[in-house]
């Protein structure tokens, strides 16, 4: 029976898989913006953990039903800190993959190439009346107001001008993480003209939808009471719905409680373990909101669950010593509203997502939320401003000292610790770099992921053992899980390792190494060499047990064979071989067993199957003897007579001992063929028996009975009287008879026609002859 799947996906993007439900606006007006001509962009925004990738996802795989569209997903998370010409080589790199084009070859002018050639070149590719449509995930990334200007520019600059390139088949849908307004001039240049959709919480009905997904294999049902529990807590944030079913589902199936509808005890007990499960998602929430947005969640969460007036927020504020400007103080309700976090009801705000309201209250006080702001405290933030002029001028040492002051006064401050980090890095100092970036990584995550990649690949570099590279090769993953110079650096070192393990013989892990490096060639051939010395394996264990005569572990080992490698080799043939053996050999030793314990009939019936068989098997012949004479022929006979005759039986040599017998291969098991008294040959092949091979006349007497011989035997003894007696007349009346005739030729004849029509009168009535007698 298959185990069941938790159907719940908290954290992961789900839109290639069946478990996406909803989002059906979001989708309709981003087909709405493509199947118009005058517009060629749309973009998708909102909160952090809404399921903005989870649509592209879907979009990328589902588009296509929809029209001639060619969607391409590129992530410009993963971009932050390159150059304009590594994001373009990227992309482009991405679009080749896609549609299954060579890689792009860009020169030494990327931008310039991917717009002039590589993207005409796709384009031209295309069907007819199909577009190209870029899904560019987190677009906000590289549109920060903090990203450095130049960059920022240049690169908002050329997106707008590949929007000018083909409107008819060149389409864009960006995913932003804040409202077009939000962004600066040159950003909202962009995108001034566009239509926007903001991608929010779920409505009741896609959020129940969302929690029943168990039901669809009836792995777990739920009460209407848990639905509504969720509901409260959740308020149909995707992420932590999710979050929350997936414990549920989990504690469930630990107690094998998933037959009985699920409870509001339930989802309350399983609230502190999907908050655990959560807390990146809290932090990386967190991180996303403005410094007077963290100050007024802050403030708000640690109210409780009830409404809060803007009243009461500045008294929160005043008795924690923030000092805010009266516009940000007066803004920060409304953005946090806008991004779903709170929600404005009759005499003030409430939070929206109970379940995030309680993790600010407990991680995020008040008291402590200043200390993660740049600029919630001056002197930290002029300390900052102080360092950045003295690296400007290349004095390092000074604007060290500056920054370690500014961090001294306000540990988090994101820009005090990029800055640091980078001085760091230029004095060599991996250790150090790494921890500031991690710290950093925590507060501003764009900011800090592509230099800290840096930092873990030269760590990597410089560790001496291939399993210390993996090490820091994998926390880099963990921050960027699709970046190719990871992944291909981390193939190196797998392709590294499975070498040396398979110079220490450890095919094994030389074969997991393999597998990891996605190296096909040698995964193939070291799986080769496993299955070789595998069989070689088997069948040296199949000949030491058919030498030993233990047919059944032998047969079982070539069973094994036909199992694990049924393509090898015929095994069959070689099954056949093995259990005509076994019965054979079981015959022989049985018959071996009733000599020994006197049952000589047994013996000889037995003895006379196998040598019917293989007349060559073993000692069947000698032991046949044995059993119908009673004496060994192979025994050596006494030379001097016994004194007294009554000890003849005594000097006879004891039946010889019985030897195992030796391996070979026979054919199947069958009787003699009954004899015919009609046949002549029949009578030749007795008269054989009874002089040469008195063993097989006694197995034939075994199977069909002595009387069944009497038949032909008095026809064989009537012949063997008659023909002397015919070769006499012959010669006798040779003489007289040609003297009388005159012609020897024709008494011959009529002599040998006279004595052969007596013969055959002989052999007709034979039965009846000795009947009369």
């Amino acid at each position: 029976m298959t185990e069941p799947i938790n159907p719940y996906s908290a954290g992961d993007p789900v839109g290639k898989t069946p478990y996406f439900v909803g989002r059906e606006d979001a989708l309709r007006e981003v087909r709405r913006v493509l199947r118009d001509p005058n517009s060629n962009a749309i973009t998708l925004y909102g909160q952090r953990r809404i399921g903005k990738t989870s649509v592209l996802q879907y979009l990328e795989a589902h588009l296509p039903e929809t029209g001639n569209y060619q969607p391409v997903f590129f992530d410009l998370m993963t971009q932050t800190g390159r150059t304009l010409d590594e994001i373009i080589l990227y992309l482009a790199r991405t679009i080749a993959l896609r549609l299954k084009l060579p890689d792009p070859d860009l020169g030494n002018n990327p931008t310039g190439s991917f717009q002039a050639e590589f993207l005409p070149r796709c384009l031209a590719a295309l069907p007819a009346n199909a577009s190209l449509v870029l899904l560019l995930d987190e677009f906000d990334a590289l549109a920060d107001p903090q990203t450095e200007q130049n960059t920022k520019t240049t690169f908002l600059n050329y997106m707008y001008n590949l929007r000018q390139l083909d409107k008819q088949r060149l389409q864009f849908v960006f995913v932003l993480g804040r409202n077009v307004e939000e962004l600066d001039v040159v950003a909202n240049g962009l995108f001034k003209d566009l239509s926007s959709f903001r991608v929010s919480l779920f409505a009741r009905k896609d959020a129940e939808a969302l929690i029943r997904l168990s039901e669809r294999d009836n792995s777990l049902s739920w009460s209407a009471a848990a639905v509504e529990a969720i509901w409260r807590l959740a308020s149909g944030h995707p992420y932590f719905t999710q979050a929350l079913c997936s414990e549920i589902w989990a504690d469930a199936e630990e107690q094998e409680s998933q037959s009985e509808p699920v409870t509001v005890a339930a989802v309350e007990n399983a609230i502190p373990a999907a908050m655990r499960r959560s807390e990146n998602a809290f932090v990386w929430l967190w991180a996303g909101l403005g410094p007077a947005e963290k100050v007024a969640a802050a403030a708000l969460a640690g109210e409780g669950p009830g409404v809060v007036d803007e009243d009461r927020l500045s008294q929160i504020l005043a008795e924690s010593g923030v000092r805010i400007l009266i516009g940000e103080l007066r803004d920060a309700p409304r953005k946090l509203k806008d991004w779903d976090i709170l929600t404005s009801v009759p005499g003030g705000y409430l939070f929206r997502v109970e379940i995030l309201r309680r993790w600010i209250a407990e991680n995020k006080p008040i008291n402590r939320t200043w200390e993660e702001l740049d600029r919630i405290n001056p002197v930290a933030d002029n300390l900052y401003n102080a360092a950045l002029g003295k690296y400007r001028n290349k004095e390092l040492k000074d604007a060290e000292n500056w920054l370690q002051q500014a961090l001294q006064n306000n540990p988090n401050h994101s820009r005090a610790l990029e800055l640091l980090a980078e001085i760091v890095l230029t004095n060599g100092n991996l250790e150090e770099a790494q921890s500031l970036l991690e710290q950093l990584l925590e507060i501003n995550r764009p900011r800090a992921i592509h230099r800290l990649k840096q930092v873990y690949l030269q760590r990597a570099e410089g560790e001496a053992q291939e399993t210390e590279k993996l090490r820091w090769l994998e926390k880099a993953l963990a921050l960027l899980p699709q970046d190719f110079q990871i992944m291909e650096k981390k193939r190196e070192v797998y392709r590294t390792l499975g070498a040396n393990y398979e110079k220490q013989d450890d095919l094994l892990n030389a074969l997991a190494a393999y597998r990891e490096a996605s190296d096909k060639p040698n995964v193939e051939r070291i799986n080769a060499r496993i299955r070789e010395l595998e069989i070689k394996k088997i069948l040296a264990e199949v000949e030491r047990f058919k030498q030993k005569r233990d047919y059944s572990q032998a047969i079982q080992g070539i069973q094994n064979l036909m199992q694990t490698y049924p393509d090898e080799h015929d095994w069959q043939t070689e099954l056949d071989g093995l259990q005509r053996l076994e019965g054979l050999d079981g015959k022989y030793k049985q018959a071996l067993g009733a000599l020994e314990q006197g049952d000589r009939t047994s013996a000889k019936r037995l003895l006379a199957e196998v040598i019917g068989i293989d007349p060559d098997y073993e000692q069947a012949s000698r032991y046949l003897y044995l059993a119908v004479t009673g004496k060994d022929p192979q025994a050596p006979r006494k030379t001097v007579e016994p004194e007294h005759p009554q000890e003849t039986e005594k000097t006879q040599p004891a039946p010889p001992p019985i030897e195992p017998p030796e391996v070979f291969s026979g054919g199947p098991i069958a009787k003699p063929r009954r004899l015919n008294k009609w046949n002549p040959l029949d009578g030749f092949r007795l008269l054989w028996w009874i002089g040469i091979s008195p063993a097989a006349l006694s197995a034939y007497k075994e199977e069909y009975g002595e009387t069944s011989l009497q038949p032909l035997g008095r026809r064989l003894v009537y012949s063997l009287i008659f023909l002397p007696l015919v070769m006499a007349t012959l010669v006798t009346a040779w003489g007289p008879l040609g003297q009388a005739y005159g012609d020897a030729v024709a008494c011959l004849l009529w002599a040998g026609g006279g004595g052969s029509l007596l013969w055959l009168l002989l052999f007709l009535f034979a039965d009846k002859l000795e009947d009369n007698e």
